[in-house]
């Protein structure tokens, strides 16, 4: 988040450090606004580092559609307006239409995707001519999302199915882990028998967008100690915050029953939080219930 710097060599390290320390005068001033934009900079022109194991593949692929050069001219008056459209699972997005671009057009449009490896991590792109009854494919091309991003050439060309090629930069933002760690001295809201607790974290302000299993299995039969150890990953979007917005999550536990889960306790963690506890090893935060504590969760923030 705001002052987390990887560790990386020669320019891009000292590229990050600038940024670094300009992050930290803009928050030590309390000048929110300009902080996110300068983090908005940051993510957009430095890759995160690409997890080793595709299964932990989770967060946001940004990828510019630059342009195209020698596509097939399926227009048969006139020139052809070609487009991009993008698809990843149920996500798409569109570019707009260059006017006259015909064979050679340009694009220059930013575009992203969250990055669930449990579901489909093939990106499909198809190249269309825009026409005022029905627009005509003019070619297309499917990538391996984990692939792409590997690749230490970010910005190259892509040869499409039929004729032509395709240019495209891809980068990665990696999310935010908040791993769910274990509970205790929770308070007992089962009547009757053991509770069953689990943890779930709620996310508010448009910062943020789940990715991920934000909810944590049950612990099964008992009372005032619970164990998960489960990952829960969180995108968040600095260009979409508002400074007067609040953006915080809240870690909430409740007793799993049949018909209606009761409240143990929940906590509100703030995105100062979030930023201050990044990377500093697994805490205990305090949860309560009717302003009265009721329990400890242990977290680990990365």
């Amino acid at each position: 988040m705001w002052c987390f710097l990887p560790k990386y060599n020669g320019a891009e390290k000292i590229y990050r450090y600038v940024i670094y320390r300009i992050t930290l005068w803009l928050k030590f001033h309390d000048d929110r606004g300009s902080m996110r934009r300068v983090s908005s900079f940051l993510h957009k022109m430095v890759d995160d580092e690409v997890p080793e194991n595709q299964e932990e593949l989770y967060g946001v692929l940004r990828i510019t559609v630059h342009s195209a050069r020698g596509l097939e001219d399926i227009q048969k008056i006139g020139i052809q307006d070609p487009y991009v459209q993008l698809r990843l699972g149920d996500v798409v997005h569109r570019s707009r239409a260059d006017r006259d671009g015909h064979v050679n057009p340009k694009w220059n449009e930013t575009f992203d995707f969250q990055i669930d490896p449990d579901e489909t991590t093939k990106i499909t792109i198809k190249v269309r001519n825009e026409n005022h009854v029905a627009d005509d494919s003019i070619d297309r091309l499917e990538l391996d999302v984990y692939d792409l991003l590997r690749n230490k050439q970010s910005r190259r060309w892509h040869p499409l199915n039929r004729k032509g090629e395709l240019e495209l930069a891809a980068h990665y933002v990696a999310p935010i882990k908040i791993s769910i760690l274990e509970a205790r001295k929770l308070d007992d809201v089962q009547t009757v028998g053991k509770q069953d607790p689990f943890a779930q974290l709620e996310l508010m302000g448009s910062w943020f967008n789940p990715t991920h299993a934000l909810r944590t299995p049950t612990s099964q039969d008992t009372v005032h100690e619970a164990k998960w150890n489960h990952d829960c990953f969180i995108n968040y979007n600095f260009d979409e915050a508002h400074d007067d917005e609040p953006s915080h999550v809240v870690l909430s536990v409740f007793n799993h029953n049949t018909t209606v889960n009761d409240l143990i306790g929940d906590v509100r963690i703030t995105l100062d939080q979030l930023d201050a506890w990044q990377h500093t090893g697994p805490r205990w935060v305090s949860i309560e219930r009717d302003m009265r504590k009721s329990g400890e969760v242990r977290i680990n923030i990365a």
